[in-house]
């Protein structure tokens, strides 16, 4: 892109970041019908900034949220007091719109050569099914995270930390939340069993 691309995209994107302030400081202050279509319109924007930050950043959902985050920071106005709930509207918007990339536009996660036998598992389990990669949800990391079924999986060999703290915040907003060490499992089958297994004892 040139450098009047670049500027053009830049300014469209910090208009559509204060829109998403103006709508998050407005949410609060609404009877129920009236929030729910702030919301949808937050949640709009955040894809409409989303694709456009996709120019700049790639494909990657996680850091196109964290951009996303970092940019309302940036843009909050310095001496005006925000609404109580403020980051945790704006996480739920985030949380809750659809993946963008082109890997995940038809909502599940799709085979590619470098598909590992987890996520090859999960596509597997839950065809056409919204799988969200690289969640980041109350301040903890979900590896992958399946909205309709509540249903949290992560990969145990790579946590290195906050364990109790995931488990805490996945049990407190319902989330099942299931641990899969792929080195002790013989292939994406054995996952799919493990992952089954795990499903059942819920259950």
């Amino acid at each position: 892109m040139s450098p009047t691309d670049n500027n053009m995209i830049g300014k469209q994107i910090v208009t559509k970041i204060d829109a998403l302030i103006d709508v998050i400081m407005s949410v609060s202050l609404q009877n129920k019908e009236s929030r729910e279509e702030l919301y949808r319109r937050g949640c709009d924007l955040i894809r409409e900034v989303s694709v456009l930050l996709e120019k700049f950043l790639g494909t990657s959902e996680y850091y196109i949220k964290q951009a996303i985050q970092e940019l309302v920071k940036q843009r909050l106005p310095v001496n005006e007091s925000l609404v109580e709930d403020f980051f945790d509207i704006l996480e739920k918007m985030l949380f809750y719109e659809a993946p963008l990339s082109a890997e995940s536009t038809s909502g599940k996660i799709s085979f590619t050569a470098t598909c590992d036998d987890l996520q090859r598992a999960l596509s597997f389990l839950f065809p056409n099914t919204r799988i969200i990669k690289n969640c980041r949800f109350q301040g903890v990391d979900l590896e992958y995270y399946i909205p309709s079924c509540k249903l949290a999986v992560v990969n145990a060999a790579k946590e290195k930390c906050l364990q109790a703290r995931k488990d805490y915040i996945c049990k407190s907003h319902g989330i099942q939340l299931i641990r899969v060490d792929p080195q002790k499992l013989t292939g994406y089958r054995e996952i799919i069993r493990h992952i089954k297994r795990e499903l059942r004892q819920f259950s």
